[in-house]
């Protein structure tokens, strides 16, 4: 009986060593499975991640960020050209305000140019009228003047042959006084250029005196009559 219970002890001790080698085995295989799932994990977590949505949100949200860093720059620059148009239309409206301001003092220095010219000319023009009135005042008053002395000379001229032929001629005489202003075509054709003036038309020679006949002496001897008919 104690053979038939050794057997089986050695029996069972076979395959008690068999299944100790069969889980080294097992944890072996587990262990390099768990090496390679070490190696290949982070590729797989990486793809895993790409290929994840979120990744993908992550990676649409980055390459639509990315472009959104070069609005700025461009709002710069348009910002720039936006106050660089402002800036130049300041300067161009400032330019055409002084300008038109140049314009307009140029056209009021003409306008006063002008108007001094022309007041100038206008007070020359009115010297000169001024002038001419006085000029012509005065030859009217130096005709005047002189009608006045040729009407006091005709005058005494008229009054002294007048005597003369009342003291010399006692009515012997035929005496014709005329105006020459009045008659100037007589005194044309009896070539009397000067008043006053006495014409001896008969006896011939005639005679002609010029003068106011003031000196009888000379008068009488002109006209040829002597002095003792007087007496």
């Amino acid at each position: 009986m104690v053979e038939v219970a050794a057997a089986p002890a050695v029996v069972s001790a076979a395959p008690a060593k068999s299944g100790w080698r069969k889980w080294l085995g097992v944890g072996v295989i587990v262990i390099m499975a768990a090496v390679a799932a070490l190696l290949l994990l982070p590729k797989d977590n990486k793809q895993a991640k790409l290929n994840s949505p979120e990744a993908k949100t992550d990676s649409a949200t980055k390459v639509q960020a990315a472009p959104a860093t070069a609005p700025p720059a461009a709002a710069v620059h348009e910002t720039v050209k936006a106050e660089a148009a402002k800036a130049k239309a300041r300067m161009d409206s400032e330019a055409e305000a002084l300008r038109l301001q140049a314009e307009k003092k140029q056209a009021d220095a003409l306008a006063t140019a002008a108007k001094l010219k022309a007041d100038a000319e206008a007070e020359a023009k009115e010297k000169e009228r001024q002038a001419a009135e006085t000029v012509r005042i005065e030859k009217e008053r130096e005709a005047a003047r002189e009608l006045q002395e040729q009407q006091r000379k005709m005058a005494e001229a008229k009054k002294n042959i007048e005597q003369i032929c009342a003291a010399y001629l006692q009515g012997r005489c035929e005496l014709t006084v005329f105006d020459v202003c009045k008659d100037f075509i007589t005194a044309l054709d009896h070539g009397v250029l000067l008043t006053p003036t006495l014409l001896l038309l008969s006896p011939l020679p005639s005679v002609t005196i010029i003068g106011n006949l003031s000196d009888t002496e000379k008068v009488l001897g002109a006209l040829r009559l002597p002095k003792a008919n007087n007496e």
